[in-house]
């Protein structure tokens, strides 16, 4: 979430700037930031969803390690990631 806010102030700390006029991004640094404070919302709420289901599978001995959700995570974060590396490829 904090990510998010900072990639949102350092657009509008672009636009601040001298010679920033020239500067533009499709993406936009703003839609950027709200789509990582969304998702790190989205996180904090899976993370404790996923802490009290693991919590009562642990107690009934029923337990077992699911790869899917890990892989799902490291997947959006990975294509947040690259948005974040194009969107400052197109401002340089």
């Amino acid at each position: 979430m904090a990510f998010g806010f900072v990639i949102s102030r350092f657009g509008l700390f672009l636009r601040v700037l001298p010679g920033a006029a020239t500067v533009s991004s499709p993406l936009g640094s703003e839609r950027l930031g709200l789509a990582f404070a969304v998702f790190g919302c989205l996180l904090a709420i899976f993370g404790v969803w996923r802490f009290y289901s693991t919590t009562r599978n642990l107690t009934k001995d029923q337990f077992r390690p699911s790869a899917a959700s890990n892989l799902i995570v490291g997947v959006a974060t990975s294509l947040l990631g690259i948005a974040v590396v194009l969107s400052l490829l197109k401002i340089m």
